[in-house]
């Protein structure tokens, strides 16, 4: 089984958009995943926009995650309507493959272009590689938020996350994030950490 979701990050100096890939491959697994992976992207009408090479990789398995491993990949797409496949054989012969249909675009608001809202699982230290909630599921008492944006003014501006039950709704969680210049253009990015 494979549970796959996009996240629309921000945009590339070089012009586009960077989307996240993420996936939960497999069940009831031990340890690392030996895979073959690739990605199939097309337009809604199928015309076929990209493929990715097929690529091994070793997926590892997060504590927490019923025994599936975690896929990482980027794309860069222009905005717009896709959908993208993935297939995955691992070396016993299994195959597994998944069409996830997604949009791209970034959210203009005020005073600043956003990316979308990624949730990580907690990172214990420097070296942990970033583990995207696939499913969206909180597993825990804390989640990690990642946000990319593009201020349209001078300065660093002041992000604070939170949680909310309903859109504008006041926060029942919150926190000031990080914020750090991710390079040309004035990409910035904020990072944070809720307490749930």
């Amino acid at each position: 089984p494979i549970g796959v979701s996009t996240h629309t990050i921000g945009p590339e100096p070089t012009g586009g958009v960077r989307v996240l890939v993420t996936a939960d491959v497999g069940q009831g697994l031990t340890g690392p995943l030996d895979v073959r992976a690739a990605i199939l992207l097309t337009d809604m009408s199928g015309r076929i926009i990209a493929v990715t090479p097929v690529e091994k990789q070793r997926l590892s398995v997060p504590a927490g995650r019923n025994g599936s491993a975690s896929y990482l990949s980027t794309v860069t797409l222009r905005p717009g309507d896709y959908n993208l496949r993935l297939a995955v054989a691992d070396p016993l012969g299994r195959v597994g493959c998944v069409d996830h249909p997604f949009s791209v675009a970034l959210v203009p608001g005020e005073g600043v272009t956003l990316g979308g809202l990624l949730l990580l699982r907690p990172s214990r230290s420097a070296q942990d590689e970033p583990a995207p909630l696939a499913d969206g599921l909180v597993r825990g008492n804390e989640v990690d938020l990642h946000l990319e944006f593009v201020p349209r003014g001078a300065g660093t501006p002041t992000v604070t996350m939170g949680i909310a039950d309903k859109p504008g709704g006041e926060l029942m969680v919150q926190a000031k994030a990080a914020v750090a210049r991710k390079g040309a253009r004035g990409r910035s990015s904020a990072d944070g950490r809720l307490d749930v």
